[in-house]
């Protein structure tokens, strides 16, 4: 959200063309715009419009003159240093027009340590912690979805803001690229009025259950995903067959977290055949659609919501993984809520007394639920 010459006004919520015509009008009256992630000493920080050398009007912040006012963005707002930094890590580029582009890893290129089955996670910086980062690795496909998930909001909770996630995705993605293949044509975001079509779409994002995937009847080398709607998640839209191969080392945590998006990635074989090279699958809240890594995060999510508290659920954060909070409340001192699921366990103890630490030292309030002991009181 931004405030243009006394105005609210959210971009997100514009069309392309509309926010095109709007970046004409504000850079030729040179207007003043501040960005509404955050106050700091009173104050929001300062945007501009201004014309790259592409010929493309962007907005950008003005570090200078927010270094003089003592103002700061929020830390996943677009302009945020932090965030920057965090896309940078995930080898993610934000283009002049706020959209993404990413060059997925290719299975040749890697690692021994890269092709553990399917467990993996966002690690941004190497934890020597065995809570989330030694559990997990790399994946520049979910990597990528995660950081356009929270880029679009999709990570923060408001009682009041309707979720709208599949169109919030396609404005998004409209002109994002993967691979350097720009997505509007060859992307395809499940819904009851689109139909899956095997010789075009590339990038399939949807929703599933995964206690219904089934084998295929006729031909047991395929595996039936049923796909819901981003819109609804509790449309069913199609069964999406896919190599049982791929399926296998599909991209999830060990969590007991069935319900999610499934993001499906296809490129062309020898043949010039599209096949899928890639899935993962993103655990997932189902009345919010929001990440979580575990059932226990999944019942915290849910209380907060009853409870009407506006909170985010941090995705990538450009901190040591192991520090990254598992939510954020978002009242005056941006509590932090951790969801402690494996106190008898030595190391997961001590990384999280480093935790609190960290977050004492910090001045930030901490709730901790030792989900051994009864649900914790949330004001």
């Amino acid at each position: 959200m931004w405030r243009v010459n006394g105005e609210k006004i959210d971009v997100t919520e514009r069309s392309i063309e509309s926010r095109e015509k709007l970046f004409k009008d504000w850079y030729e009256s040179k207007a003043e715009i501040e960005c509404l992630c955050e106050k700091t000493n009173g104050e929001y920080p300062l945007l501009k419009i201004r014309r790259s050398v592409n010929n493309v009007l962007h907005p950008y912040s003005i570090g200078g003159t927010n270094l003089k006012r003592g103002t700061d963005h929020a830390w996943d707002c677009y302009h945020s240093t932090r965030s920057k930094e965090a896309q940078k890590s995930l080898g993610i580029k934000i283009l002049e027009d706020g959209s993404l582009s990413v060059n997925l890893k290719s299975k040749k290129n890697e690692s021994p340590r890269d092709k553990g089955e399917g467990l993996i996670h966002t690690s941004i910086k190497a934890s020597h912690t065995t809570n989330r980062a030694s559990l997990t690795r790399k994946s520049s496909l979910r990597n990528f979805i995660l950081f356009l998930l929270q880029q679009i909001k999709v990570h923060e909770y408001k009682s009041e803001r309707p979720r709208d996630i599949r169109g919030r995705l396609y404005y998004k993605l409209v002109n994002s690229k993967i691979n350097n293949q720009k997505l509007k044509d060859i992307m395809l975001l499940s819904h009851t009025g689109y139909r899956y079509n095997y010789k075009k779409h590339q990038l399939i994002i949807g929703c599933t259950n995964l206690d219904e995937v089934r084998q295929n009847d006729e031909y047991s080398w395929l595996t039936e995903i049923p796909i819901y709607s981003l819109s609804d998640p509790t449309r069913f839209v199609y069964k999406q067959n896919v190599r049982k191969e791929v399926y296998n080392n599909m991209s999830k945590l060990r969590a007991d977290v069935t319900f999610g998006y499934i993001v499906i990635w296809r490129e062309k074989d020898h043949q010039g055949k599209l096949q899928e090279k890639e899935i993962v699958f993103i655990e997932s809240e189902r009345e919010t659609m929001i990440p979580v890594e575990s059932s226990f995060e999944e019942i915290m999510l849910k209380k907060l919501v009853s409870l009407k508290k506006d909170f985010q659920k941090p995705l990538v954060m450009d901190i040591d993984e192991d520090l990254r909070p598992d939510f954020i409340l978002l009242n005056k001192d941006k509590t932090v809520i951790e969801v402690a699921g494996m106190m008898d366990k030595e190391d997961y103890f001590a990384n999280m007394e480093r935790k609190r630490e960290y977050y004492k030292k910090k001045g930030t309030p901490l709730i901790l639920w030792d989900t051994r002991d009864p649900f914790p009181y949330i004001d």
